[in-house]
């Protein structure tokens, strides 16, 4: 099953910084450990920088849910998440890396 937390700036983010000016190296790592473990499948981000998708391959919904609270920048509220059930038609960018944390 494929689902989807779309980010976007929480109430720790400092505004007028772009994202590579945010404490996100915890939440950088922890996706790269996700990505180790096949369970993160993309990342993407809006032209404008302001909302951020990543998809996940788990076994149920409440995987998801997991991996969304742990999340170190949801947990610093650096960052806002939605879960939501996805479907990836095409396209897959194995070869994308994350951003360096800062």
């Amino acid at each position: 099953m494929e689902y989807a937390i779309i980010y976007s700036p929480g109430p720790a983010w400092i505004a007028g910084r772009p994202a590579s000016q945010q404490a996100i190296g915890p939440h950088n790592a922890y996706l790269q450990k996700l990505g180790a473990a096949h369970k993160l499948l993309q990342v993407s981000h809006s032209r404008d920088g302001t909302t951020w998708v990543a998809v996940f391959e788990v076994e149920s919904e409440a995987e998801a849910r997991q991996l969304l609270t742990v999340d170190p920048a949801v947990g610093a509220k650096i960052v806002t998440a939605e879960l939501r059930p996805w479907h990836i038609v095409f396209g897959l960018n194995a070869g994308a890396s994350l951003p360096r944390p800062v």
